[in-house]
């Protein structure tokens, strides 16, 4: 039975229970789900197959200029037209990621001919899941780090405006978007002089883990350890609380990998992340 939720009060007691015992079976997998509905209602929806338990599950998030969607399913597969339908992928704006919390690829490949039949211009990529926590972390200079507000505003304005270029997202990154991301994530910076050329940010936090992300430095200054001392900074906010910290990193890239291993990481998983690149002209 599919069960589509607008409201957190749709849910119930008995499938809250269900939701929360789901996260504490395996929290690197569903903590999304689990901090979205607790912290981003507004910002989400959620479609579940639901019978004695959650056989399988579609969250919806729209972001501050992207979307993601995480897929999940007991089976290893799920039902593509119940959980992805067409008004939702019409909704989808470009560069959104789809999240598969599954290892079956044929499903995966079944996945990516559905979406393309759909009118998406979709790429896949395979993301490691690394973690560290109070014990195993060695932090590496985190005080050389500094907390960014608002009075940085301007700086971190300009550094992911580079950012999104290098990138390559699509559409103009924008003083207000820049607001949006420091008002709502914790960053921190590194400076060089007075010169801010390096951020990371905490994207979500809860009681037993916090994510890591948006490491990023400045082209010109690379190679003199700052994505290892933002990594360490906001790494230590985390432990710091008893909480694990979870990032995720391109499979293809080792250098991160090494650094984040130097640092206390090990590796959990392997996810597959589908981008939106675009849609095919009709």
């Amino acid at each position: 039975m599919f069960v589509s939720l607008k409201s957190i009060v749709g849910l119930g007691v008995v499938l809250w229970r269900k939701i929360v015992d789901l996260y504490r079976s395996d929290p690197y997998t569903h903590l999304y789900l689990l901090y979205d509905l607790l912290y981003e209602w507004d910002n989400c929806d959620l479609v579940l197959d639901y019978d004695l338990g959650i056989k399988s599950y579609r969250l919806f998030w729209r972001g501050i200029r992207s979307d993601a969607i995480h897929l999940w399913s007991s089976s290893g597969c799920f039902d593509f037209e119940q959980l992805l339908s067409q008004d939702l992928l019409d909704s989808l704006r470009i560069d959104s990621i789809i999240h598969l919390h599954i290892s079956d690829q044929r499903c995966i490949e079944e996945l990516i001919d559905y979406l393309r039949d759909k009118g998406l211009v979709v790429d896949k990529s395979v993301f490691v899941d690394m973690v560290v926590d109070e014990n195993s972390f060695k932090p590496y200079k985190p005080e050389i780090a500094r907390r960014l507000t608002m009075d940085y505003l301007e700086e971190f304005y300009e550094l992911k405006k580079l950012q999104f270029r290098e990138y390559e997202y699509h559409g103009e990154f924008n003083l207000e978007d820049a607001k949006k991301y420091l008002g709502k994530y914790r960053y921190y910076g590194v400076f060089d002089d007075d010169r801010l050329v390096g951020i990371s940010c905490r994207y979500l936090a809860l009681p037993e883990i916090g994510v890591v992300g948006d490491v990023f430095v400045h082209p010109d200054y690379r190679g003199r350890g700052y994505g290892k001392i933002l990594t360490s900074a906001i790494t230590r906010d985390i432990v710091g609380y008893g909480a694990e910290a979870l990032l995720h990193v391109f499979k293809g890239n080792e250098r991160a990998i090494h650094i984040y291993e130097e640092l206390g990481y090990r590796r959990i998983g392997e996810k597959v992340w589908i981008s939106v690149e675009g849609r095919k002209k009709k």
